[in-house]
């Protein structure tokens, strides 16, 4: 099962949940829940590089700690245009 149809599948039981809750079938509802719960939902993680452009090596140094304080671990640095 691909990612599309497991949002496809989690979406449909959950809307199952409501109309079972709605209803007042708590034990299928229960049921319905389980299921839904048990469904592993996968995330593919996008990472993308940072370029970094700046003769001063005091700048580069600080957007470096910072880019690095939200998780990017691909930073290049670069001193001029032309070699970025």
């Amino acid at each position: 099962m691909n990612a599309k149809n497991s949002t496809n599948v989690r979406g449909a039981l959950l809307c199952a949940l409501k109309c079972l809750l709605s209803l007042g079938e708590f034990d299928k509802a229960k049921v319905v829940y389980q299921k839904d719960k048990s469904m592993i939902q996968i995330t593919i993680p996008i990472t993308r590089p940072i370029v970094i452009i700046d003769d001063s090596t005091a700048i580069t140094m600080k957007l470096q700690t910072y880019v690095k304080k939200f998780g990017y671990s691909k930073i290049h640095i670069f001193k001029n245009d032309k070699d970025g």
